[in-house]
């Protein structure tokens, strides 16, 4: 686990040594075990490193290939190398390190190793004989890559702001701001909320050579393909992913821990986890100030108790929301959309606190099954096409009609859009504003289930909780992992029929029907539960004054995308309950703090 800083010259121009390692030294929180540079004619590497597999030198970075032809920087964790060392040389290899054996196989397979690594990862390989940069990322974009393109060099980088402090002149993207407004949407795509800094999609491969780029698409969760698993036997077949999944992520030579909400999710994992670690496994849980109606704080205590794990917890309390709101969205190099993510801030800093590198969690389970409550809404069209033409042919307002379009993909239950509200925001900004329905290949012919996960999966759900893990645990020097996401447990359930995911008013069928031999499914709930936090009540109450500062604020008043006045009348109408529109709400109030940090940048 790493972050870099790489400049890659297309043709001859001045570099700064200097203006590039301190613009580099702004990620340096993502590894500080070791650090490196290297400068040549056509690259220079600002490298720093975690230590979590093969903690000696051998595992130091940037690294060649045996044959000293192939550079690489590495970020993340390659979960299959026992089988992918006996596809290279071994004798040859220094180390144990996944990103020797990476190099060794690129190599050798060149791009084809993308169809046989499995974790999460984001790389740059320097090609010297051809003066040729090569980069990837991980199929759901676990770790991130950012890059910036001019005529005679392009900057990659894990993390936005080195690329702002080493290139003047950038400013924020209009785009990106009407799309998280609209949908919730966050550096969806290849979109970020800076102009001209753009994200390596997912699943994709870039290459660099004789000044030009190419993008490339290595792998597509809608795409059918064999799988070694028969299906014949389907319960047997997810049992088998899950364990094998899991297992593969507590690979490390550091301690690994638990972030236990209490949920289905990280409770199934607990009971895995605690099969195959020698030691007492160590979790970590969130709850809020006052918040003992909603708590999942005592859940996941009796879960510790009752399997014995130790628990730690931290508590949040609205003065940390006042002290901490720009600080979040300078680690996050975003607004964002929930106050959840000061729950989770508090955990990473304790766990490195506890001298915990690596976390797991339990994110993606809802994704992979359909499991959130709005996805029933799209799993009874299936069931009843009739229902859908009954509402879409109703006496609906015309946006009203938009918004059931737009629902009938499990869009519109989704966050933002229920709440978008065309008044708060300025006529220029709202002009080139379009409600427009997300498109699927039709082709493909999925049923609205699936249609319903797929947002989720590109643009809402998965896309925000992998950045904001991203940034908040590497922001303490911790790792994080997510073994739901490996990709062949999650192609295998996401192609599974209907009633795998829904039977007998139960979400998740198949899921947790895996668990039913251990004694954690008492625990479950039969469908999923929604987790209640107290931002609602905070901005009422607690947060009221901070709110109508901020509103009130020239940061407010000066910024193009909003009407403040109006702003300030929809807040009224929240406090005496006639709108409750929390998330929108919280979304400007993070947009303020947002442009505060970075709008000098």
């Amino acid at each position: 686990m790493c972050g870099f800083f790489v400049e890659f010259r297309k043709q001859e121009t001045d570099f700064d040594i200097n203006r590039f390692k301190k613009s580099a030294s702004l990620i340096k929180h993502r590894g500080p075990d070791d650090e490196c540079f290297l400068h040549t004619k056509n690259i220079s590497i600002k490298f720093f490193r975690l230590s979590i597999r093969d903690l000696s030198k051998n595992g130091s970075q940037p690294m060649w290939d045996y044959n000293k032809k192939y550079l690489i920087v590495f970020n993340g964790e390659i979960y299959n190398t026992n089988r992918l060392r006996k596809l290279v040389n071994f004798k040859n290899l220094k180390g144990t390190s996944d990103t020797e054996i990476l190099i060794n196989l690129y190599s050798k397979f060149g791009p084809k190793i993308l169809e046989i690594i499995e974790g999460m990862y984001s790389f740059i390989i320097y090609d010297k004989i051809k003066n040729k940069c090569i980069v990837a990322r991980d199929r759901f974009g676990i770790k991130p890559l950012y890059f910036f393109n001019d005529n005679k060099k392009i900057i990659f980088s894990s993390e936005i702001k080195p690329i702002l402090k080493y290139k003047k002149n950038i400013h924020f993207s209009d785009k990106a701001f009407k799309d998280f407004f609209l949908k919730g949407y966050l550096d969806h795509g290849e979109d970020t909320f800076f102009k001209d800094i753009c994200s390596l999609k997912p699943g994709h491969y870039l290459t660099v050579e004789n000044n030009n780029i190419k993008i490339r698409k290595y792998w597509d969760i809608r795409d059918k393909k064999e799988s070694k698993y028969k299906k014949n036997n389907k319960l047997k077949d997810i049992k088998e992913l899950i364990n094998n999944s899991i297992k593969s992520h507590l690979i490390s030579d550091r301690e690994v821990g638990l972030f236990l909400s209490g949920g289905t999710d990280s409770s199934s994992i607990s009971q895995i986890m605690k099969k195959k670690l020698n030691s007492k496994l160590r979790t970590f849980t969130y709850d809020f100030q006052n918040n003992e109606k909603f708590s999942e704080l005592k859940k996941a205590k009796k879960i510790s108790k009752e399997f014995g794990m130790i628990n730690y917890s931290e508590t949040v309390k609205p003065k940390d929301i006042i002290k901490n709101m720009k600080y979040l969205c300078k680690k996050l190099e975003s607004p964002f959309t929930s106050i959840r993510l000061f729950g989770v801030d508090k955990l990473y800093e304790l766990a490195a606190r506890k001298k915990i590198k690596v976390i797991i969690e339990g994110h993606g389970g809802d994704e992979m099954f359909g499991g959130y409550k709005y996805n029933q809404f799209p799993y009874q069209i299936d069931k009843s096409k009739k229902l859908f033409e009954k509402v879409k042919n109703s006496k609906l307002k015309e946006f009203d009609r938009q918004l059931f379009v737009l629902s009938n993909q499990g869009l519109a239950t989704t966050d933002g859009t229920p709440y978008f509200n065309k008044s708060i925001f300025s006529e220029d900004f709202l002009n080139n504003f379009h409600l427009n329905t997300y498109k699927h290949n039709n082709k493909k012919n999925f049923n609205f289930l699936k249609k319903s996960q797929l947002l989720d999966i590109d643009f809402i759900k998965i896309p925000r909780i992998l950045k904001y893990t991203d940034r908040l645990s590497m922001n303490y020097g911790v790792e994080t992992r997510v073994p739901f996401l490996d990709h062949n447990l999650f192609h295998y359930s996401f192609h599974l029929e209907n009633h795998y995911k829904y039977r007998n008013q139960k979400s998740r069928y198949l899921f947790k029907k895996a668990f039913e031999d251990e004694k954690i499914r008492n625990f479950f709930t039969k469908n999923k539960k929604t987790i209640v936090d107290p931002q609602t009540y905070w901005l009422k109450n607690q947060l009221k004054e901070y709110v109508y500062d901020n509103l009130k604020s020239s940061t407010l008043r000066n910024c193009e995308y909003f009407n403040q006045k109006n702003i300030i009348k929809y807040y009224d109408q929240f406090l005496n309950n006639k709108v409750d529109t929390s998330f929108l709400i919280f979304e400007i109030l993070t947009t303020i703090k947002f442009i505060e940090v970075f709008k000098n940048t």
